[in-house]
């Protein structure tokens, strides 16, 4: 089994223990449909910006990108927990999964 395998194997395994059932909203089509993925109301997040460490509380949600329709892009929405977010940027591992930072949407 490659490293790729195991890594992918590893991301299934995370999101099938710690995920839940959310709504995944694409900005491109608007047309919603359901996901599962692990997602975490509150995140620290340390951002470098121009050498100095910031430190903010932002929630977030890992999933693998194969269970998308399509890739994630800023200005998509997840309806989790009963609530509204928008995606903000998305961190790729580079191994199938990614990290989505995520703002409540309050309107």
């Amino acid at each position: 089994m490659s490293w790729r395998d195991m890594v992918d194997n590893l991301n299934v395994s995370v999101v099938a223990t710690f995920g839940e059932t959310v709504t995944y909203i694409p900005l491109a089509t608007g047309i919603g449909y359901e996901t599962f993925l692990h997602f975490e109301s509150v995140q620290h997040q340390v951002d470098f910006n121009n050498g100095v460490a910031v430190e903010a509380e932002k929630p977030h949600a890992y999933l693998r990108i194969a269970d998308l329709n399509d890739s994630p892009e800023p200005g998509d929405k997840i309806v989790a927990q009963g609530k509204t977010y928008s995606v903000t940027n998305g961190e790729v591992d580079g191994y199938g999964a990614v990290q989505l930072w995520l703002s409540e949407d309050l309107a």
